[in-house]
C-alpha cells in the first residue's frame, strides 16, 4: 500500500520536483507528503480531506461569493476585460466568472496553500504571495469568463490551461484535455482517466482540441489572468487527477467545510519531522 502511495506521489510531482530527492525520502515521509498533496487537491476541488487524525483547527463556514466584500465589483471587472465572452471557446454569453485558484481556498486555507506552493514549486511562491497578501482569492488576475459548460468542466478537472508566455498585454496558454495531457506523463495512473468530451465547439465550427493556443488579453486598466496563477492551476490539475482527488466521491454527504482540519494537522506533523 505504501509503495503504491509513494509511486503515486512521485508521479504527481514529476513535473516539478527532483525524482532523486523523492526517491531518497523515508517511506513514511513519502506517504505523509502524498496525503498532504491529496488533501490539498481535494480542497482545490471543494472537497473535504480524508484523514483519521483529530482536527486541530475549526474550519469556518465559507462565505458565499455574492456576499464577500468586493467580489461583485471584481467580477464585473473580469466581465469588462473579457467582454462577456468565454475566453476559451470565444463564445459570447451567457458566461460565468470563475476562479483560477478556487475560492474554496479562501481564509486560513489560503495560508496553508501558500506553504504548500512553497514546498512543491518555491519559484512560484513570491508571485503568489504578492497577488494574495490577504486571505482572499477574489482578485481580477485570478478571474476569467467561461461558458457554464466549460466552467463545470474546469471545476471537474476535465481540462487544464498550460501557460506558455506572458507580456504586458496578454497571457498565452496551451489548451489540454486532461486525458491527453496525462498520456504525456510516463506513469501508471492509479485510476482510469475521464474521457475527453468531443462535443464542445468554438464559433468557427471546429472542436476545441488539445494543443490549441489561446491568448488572454488585458486592458489598459485591467490585467489579464495571471501567468503564475495559471501555472499553479496547471500543476494542481495534474496532481489532482493523478492522485484521484478530482474524481466524484462515492459518498457526497461529507462536510465540505471540514477541509482545514486534517491538512493543518498533517502539515504540522511534517514540519515537526523536518525540524528533528
Amino acid at each position: 500500500m505504501e509503495m503504491r502511495l509513494g509511486s503515486t506521489y512521485a508521479a504527481a510531482i514529476a513535473m516539478t520536483a527532483d525524482w532523486n530527492t523523492i526517491h531518497q525520502l523515508p517511506r513514511d515521509e513519502v506517504r505523509q507528503r502524498f496525503y498532504n498533496t491529496f488533501n490539498m487537491c481535494r480542497m482545490w476541488f471543494c472537497k473535504p480531506p480524508t484523514s483519521s487524525m483529530q482536527s486541530v483547527l475549526t474550519s469556518s463556514t465559507q462565505q458565499p461569493r455574492s456576499t464577500r466584500p468586493g467580489y461583485q465589483m471584481t467580477a464585473d471587472l473580469a466581465r469588462q476585460r473579457d467582454t462577456q465572452t468565454c475566453i476559451v471557446s470565444m463564445l459570447m454569453g451567457p458566461t460565468e466568472v470563475c476562479h483560477i485558484v478556487p475560492s474554496s481556498i479562501n481564509g486560513e486555507k489560503l495560508t496553508i496553500f501558500k506553504k504548500f506552493v512553497g514546498g512543491f514549486c518555491p519559484n512560484l511562491l513570491p508571485r503568489v504571495q504578492e497577488l494574495f497578501p490577504a486571505k482572499n482569492t477574489d482578485i481580477v488576475e485570478n478571474l476569467m469568463c467561461l461558458t457554464p459548460t466549460l466552467h463545470s468542466f474546469w471545476g471537474a478537472g476535465l481540462f487544464a490551461l498550460e501557460p506558455v508566455s506572458t507580456s504586458s498585454t496578454s497571457t498565452t496558454v496551451r489548451f489540454w484535455w486532461m486525458n491527453d495531457l496525462l498520456r504525456q506523463i510516463n506513469t501508471c495512473l492509479p485510476r482510469p482517466v475521464p474521457c475527453r468530451p468531443h462535443f464542445f465547439y468554438s464559433p468557427s465550427g471546429l472542436p476545441i482540441l488539445t494543443g490549441d493556443i489561446l491568448e488572454f488579453f488585458s486592458t489598459p486598466e485591467i490585467p489579464a489572468p495571471d501567468y503564475t496563477l495559471l501555472k499553479v492551476q496547471y500543476l494542481m490539475q495534474i496532481m489532482a487527477v493523478i492522485c484521484g482527488a478530482a474524481e466524484p466521491d462515492e459518498d457526497e454527504d461529507g462536510d465540505d467545510e471540514a477541509d482545514v482540519d486534517a491538512l493543518q494537522t498533517e502539515h504540522g506533523a511534517l514540519a515537526m519531522q523536518e525540524d528533528v
